[in-house]
């Protein structure tokens, strides 16, 4: 029993498609492995940038710290300059006193 010759045909057409193919599927497996890669060194470097902004975030508690520091000694200042104020008034009523 002989095949016709269109199944030979068919046959044939099918293994050049099949060979012409490989090389655009190495292409893209290249380009997909590339991507990959890349990807690869963008997590790389953003883990390792997130992992110094981790470490830094430990000196925002300190920031709290300040800032009550800082509303104290504001508070302080003001005391300071009500007692300026009385001081430089009591010195000008005893110059003002003197003429």
């Amino acid at each position: 029993m002989e095949l016709p010759t269109a199944v030979y045909v068919i046959w044939i057409v099918v293994l050049i498609v099949a060979y012409m193919s490989v090389p655009l599927l190495l292409y893209a497996l290249t380009c997909i492995v590339m991507a990959a890669r890349k990807i690869k060194l963008y997590a790389e470097e953003t883990h390792g940038a997130s992992s110094a902004i981790g470490a830094d975030l430990g000196n925002v508690v300190a920031l709290n710290e300040t800032e009550s520091l800082l509303t104290v000694a504001h508070g302080v200042g003001d005391e300071i300059a009500e007692e300026a104020e009385t001081i430089v008034k009591v010195l000008v009523q005893r110059f003002e006193g003197a003429r």
